[in-house]
């Protein structure tokens, strides 16, 4: 009886040192291929504007980001007739990751404004987008299928 309770005990420990050191940690993710992830977002969710590949030096600007907070990124846009858009970001740091966090916020709350009187059927997507934080990487997807979304994006980056 003694030794059983001396199995859990170390058991117990084992799993709360874990816990404490990060070792289990949900945010923790390996480096995996953004391109990748963008291109089969793009193939699998029905888009109904086509995307384009956008330039870093542009990608500053729409997101009002400066260079020293992002290690890479890949971002589509669509034309001006939708919202729809994917922008996948490797932060530089943690308060990086959260600098970008907040600047596609504001960039959602900006084309809600812009939208809302040039073609407000685009509102439910940004009014339901799909926002992934894991490790280092900030992911946005904003579509009509957003569950499709986030399914695809947690799929590939867990395996």
């Amino acid at each position: 009886m003694r030794t059983k309770k001396t199995i859990l005990s170390i058991i117990f420990m084992t799993m709360l040192l874990g816990i404490l050191t990060g070792c289990f940690s949900s945010d923790r993710i390996k480096d995996f291929d953004m391109q990748g992830l963008a291109t089969k977002l793009l193939c699998d969710i029905d888009f109904k504007d086509s995307l384009n590949k956008t330039q870093d030096h542009v990608v500053y600007n729409l997101y009002m980001l400066e260079d020293k907070d992002i290690s890479s990124c890949v971002v589509y846009t669509s034309s001006a007739a939708t919202v729809e858009e994917i922008a996948i970001f490797k932060a530089s740091s943690s308060q990086s990751k959260t600098n970008i966090e907040e600047a596609i916020k504001t960039r959602i709350k900006d084309q809600k404004d812009a939208f809302s009187t040039y073609n407000p059927s685009e509102i439910k997507k940004l009014e339901d987008y799909t926002l992934v934080l894991k490790g280092d990487y900030v992911i946005l997807c904003i579509s009509d299928e957003s569950n499709k979304a986030l399914n695809i994006i947690n799929d590939y980056i867990t395996n």
